[in-house]
Parts: C-alpha cells; structure tokens; sequence
C-alpha cells in the first residue's frame, strides 16, 4: 500500500514538473555557439589539467635532483680528519700448555663420609 501512494506522489511530481519546463527552440546559429562555447569550455579544461600535471611531474623530477645534489654535497662536507683512526686489535697470545703432573685424588676419603641426609630423591 505504501509503495503505492510514493508511486503515485512520483508520477504526479513528473507531470508537474513537465508541465513547468517550456521548450525552447534554438536556431541553427545558436545551436553551433552553445556547442562551440562547450567545446572551448572542455578544450580549456583539459589544457589546465594536462599543464597542471606536467608542472607536477616537473616539480617533482627537479626535487628529485635537489636533494641528490645537496645530499652529495653534504657527504664531501664531511671532515674525516677530526675522527679517529681505528687502532688494529694485538696479535693473540700463544697459549702455553703446563701439563699437570698431580695425581688425580677421590673427591671423598670413602663413601660413608657422603651424609645420607643430604641427599634427596
């Protein structure tokens, strides 16, 4: 029911609407002026954003440069003078061997000594 009643709304609003708009007639000359005044609108549209574009590109190629150039130019400035060399690390030692010439001792006297208290499972 209620689609209905907007549908209804929607075809009377047409009609009226209709009936408003008058038709107007162009001569050929004037049909041929509005198209051209089209046609120069687009045209001149369509150069402003190609130049747009391209003066971006460009901007955006010449910064590219610059900051090659002024990154270049900062690493020439550079004074590795005042930075001190790197002192080379001394030859390893050799490593004498002393052979232990001790007998090898039980770490206790006997196994009782091991208190049985200290142990756990």
């Amino acid at each position: 029911m209620r689609l209905h009643q907007h549908l209804y709304f929607v075809i009377a609003a047409m009609i009226l609407l209709s009936s408003c708009i008058t038709k107007q007639e162009y001569s050929e000359e004037e049909m041929q002026v509005l198209v051209d005044e089209a046609l120069n609108k687009r045209l001149t549209d369509y150069r402003t954003t190609k130049i747009r574009r391209c003066e971006e590109a460009l901007l955006q190629a010449a910064q590219t440069q610059v900051d090659s150039i002024l990154f270049w130019e900062s690493q020439l400035k550079i004074d590795s003078s005042l930075v001190p060399t790197l002192i080379p690390k001394p030859a390893r030692p050799e490593i004498k061997v002393i052979p232990d010439t001790r007998p090898i001792l039980p770490l206790f006297d006997s196994i009782d000594a091991i208190d049985p208290d200290t142990i756990k499972d």
